[in-house]
């Protein structure tokens, strides 16, 4: 060893004669203690005569091997006792699932299953993703191989932080897992995921840390302070999986990111913030807002709202009909901070966190909707301090239902003539990307309704989806999405309306005004009645109506 050491500093380059490679048995020749020990044997013959090149060559092998053996055990080790002590706490969960066609809402579409993970909370109750079971008309859970799953059932579901608590009788061995009250973002750490597979085997994952992003859920508002993680070593991490961070404590579960190795961490802040795990409920629910404000970067526009020489501030550009602000904010105001958090040109804040800024929709994720909330804007010129009055959003009463939860949706079948009211399930049916993809008016008449709640007005958009084939609706069959906007010169208030109008058989003909275009279509009461049973027989329909 002391005549390898001694050799190192004083190592140079062998001459090139000194090297001779044949086609034969590789060789190396180590000289060591005066010894001759042959070392590798592959496809090649390489005869070094060097001394330095024997004794650096062998060095440098013996301490690869050693860093390679050593960092092996260490990490196997490591690795097989956190998986040992996870895998009480870590379940699979499976789900039946059935969603109505929204082309078609007289039918169901057929069960599916699918599948995601969880972890044991508390006594009977397992934390997951509101994604995971939503829609499930049956959901069961693994903790090892046991023969029969257990059946769960959904006791408390928040949609603008996607989290569902399940309840059920969970085995005996089923231990809860600590939560954090809050996590510690250091980039580059590396993470590590832990997942049950169908046959109760715990797996193991890593990846890396890479930045702090405002993400949203379900398309609300509120924005969520989520940790990107890049480098996943293992595929599609995101449905739930528990993510650990360097030190074994829990940072929250996993999201679907833009690829199959990068994923969202819903974390333990938010899970804290909106659950109450000791008892199994929601929390009093977090603000939404009730705006979108978009940056406000041009000199000339800073100028003609009187923030030319203020730093910073966004500009509101739209106020919606539900959400914290609607009320007291205009379009046209320029946010300078909210809750004390100044805001730049693009409606961004440094939040602690974050070595990067995060958008002004994270804020009210952090204050319930009885908190206090101040603002300071410019308006017409002038600056303003103003008190928000904070609120959530009921899906329910939008004009134009984003129906997180795929319920079925009402429908009316005259003569053939199938009605519907608008909505962003029906949009869907033209895939992931109708914005690009479905017809251009009923995405407009989406945008333009989408924030406005329904009234005594109007309560529903009412389109004529499809036109059935028969006799009576000959010409007509190929008719398809074409917007009502009046019956007998009337606004359509809704399917309800519509219904009462066009099943009056005193009436002879009623009239429908259809967009885009004004186009007019007579329609004879009596006629549709007449086919009506004949369309229900020839198209398996049970029910022509449905609310």
């Amino acid at each position: 060893m002391n005549n390898i050491e001694s050799t190192i500093g004083e190592f140079t380059p062998p001459a090139a004669e000194t090297l001779n490679v044949e086609h034969s048995t590789f060789n190396i020749e180590h000289r060591m203690s005066g010894k001759k020990r042959p070392a590798f044997f592959f496809n090649s013959k390489l005869n070094v005569y060097h001394k330095s090149l024997y004794n650096r060559v062998g060095l440098v092998m013996m301490l690869s091997l050693f860093t390679l053996v050593t960092g092996c055990a260490h990490f196997a080790g490591g690795s097989y006792a956190e998986k040992k002590s996870k895998a009480p706490s870590v379940v699979r969960i499976s789900t039946t699932i059935q969603i109505p066609s929204f082309y078609s809402p007289w039918i169901w579409r057929a069960p599916q299953t699918k599948s995601g993970q969880g972890i044991v909370v508390g006594e009977n109750l397992v934390l997951t993703l509101a994604s995971n079971v939503m829609n499930a008309k049956m959901i069961e859970m693994t903790l090892d191989a046991e023969p029969v799953p257990t059946q769960l059932k959904v006791v408390a579901l928040e949609l603008n932080a996607n989290l569902a608590l399940l309840k059920g009788d969970l085995p005996k061995s089923a231990q809860a897992l600590a939560i954090p009250e809050t996590t510690t973002f250091t980039p580059g750490e590396p993470v590590r995921m832990y997942w049950k597979t169908a046959n109760g085997m715990i797996m193991g994952s890593d990846a890396v840390l890479d930045i702090v992003e405002t993400r949203f859920n379900f398309n609300s508002s509120q924005g969520l302070a989520m940790y990107h993680a890049v480098k996943s070593s293992h595929p599609g991490n995101g449905w739930g999986t528990p993510v650990f961070d360097s030190s074994g404590n829990l940072l929250g579960l996993s999201l679907a990111g833009a690829s199959d190795y990068d994923f969202h961490i819903l974390t333990c802040d938010t899970i804290n913030k909106v659950l109450n795990l000791n008892k199994g409920t929601l929390k009093t629910p977090t603000a939404v807002p009730g705006f979108v404000a978009a940056p406000l970067t041009q000199p000339y526009l800073r100028k003609s709202l009187g923030v030319s020489g203020i730093d910073g501030g966004c500009m509101i550009t739209k106020v919606f009909e539900q959400g914290s602000g609607n009320k007291k904010l205009k379009t046209g105001d320029v946010l300078l901070s909210l809750c004390g958090n100044k805001l730049d040109a693009w409606g961004r804040y440094d939040d602690p966190i974050s070595d990067t800024p995060l958008t002004y929709g994270r804020i009210f994720s952090q204050h319930y909707v009885t908190d206090a909330f101040p603002v300071e804007i410019v308006r017409d010129g002038k600056k303003m301090k103003l008190n928000l009055d904070l609120s959530a959003v009921d899906y329910d009463k939008w004009l134009v239902s984003s129906n997180p939860f795929n319920k079925k949706m009402p429908y009316l079948i005259r003569g053939g003539f199938v009605f519907i009211p608008l909505s962003k399930n029906y949009l869907k049916e033209w895939g992931g990307d109708f914005q690009n993809k479905a017809p251009l008016y009923l995405v407009d008449a989406w945008k333009k309704n989408m924030h406005k709640v329904k009234s005594e007005k109007v309560s529903e958009v009412i389109l004529i989806s499809r036109v059935l084939s028969h006799p009576s609706n000959l010409g007509f069959q190929g008719m398809r999405n074409m917007i009502i906007s009046k019956v007998d010169g009337t606004p359509v208030k809704s399917l309800a309306h519509l219904n009462k109008v066009i099943g009056n058989s005193s009436k002879k003909i009623v009239k429908l005004t259809l967009q885009p275009g004004d186009i007019p279509l007579w329609l004879s009461p009596k006629v549709l009645k007449s086919a009506d049973a004949q369309i229900k027989k020839r198209y398996g329909i049970t029910k022509l109506s449905f609310k």
